[in-house]
């Protein structure tokens, strides 16, 4: 499924694919409203944890890294269109979303961790 969309940022030349398919509804679905939807709350979660607790470290480097991860995901996802579907770009598009999720997680664990010492 990963080139059922062959171009970005349209779908076939429009905003919504003229023809949905199980593989352009996944691409779909993946590609434009999930990966948009990351990108935003990943970036927002970052955002408000490196401008209110940057004296935190424990809070502030996962933050921080999650935030350029997601950036990083994103053009990653972006080469793999554009190579259709290179071994490198994807693969690392795999790693990179791996470390994004890690990140996450020790943000909240470490946020979890702070707010039952408080």
């Amino acid at each position: 499924a990963g080139l059922a969309i062959p171009d970005f940022p349209t779908s076939f030349g429009q905003a919504l694919p003229p023809d949905w398919s199980p593989w352009v509804a996944l691409q779909f679905s993946h590609t434009r409203v999930g990966a948009f939807i990351v990108l935003l709350f990943v970036t927002h979660t970052a955002y408000r944890f490196c401008f209110h607790f940057p004296e935190v470290k424990s809070l502030f480097w996962p933050a921080a890294s999650a935030g350029i991860l997601v950036w990083i995901q994103c053009f990653l996802g972006l080469l793999i269109l554009l190579t259709q579907k290179d071994v490198v770009p994807t693969s690392l598009h795999v790693l990179v979303g791996a470390a994004t999720l890690a990140a996450m997680l020790v943000l909240t664990l470490n946020s979890y961790h702070l707010l039952r010492k408080a």
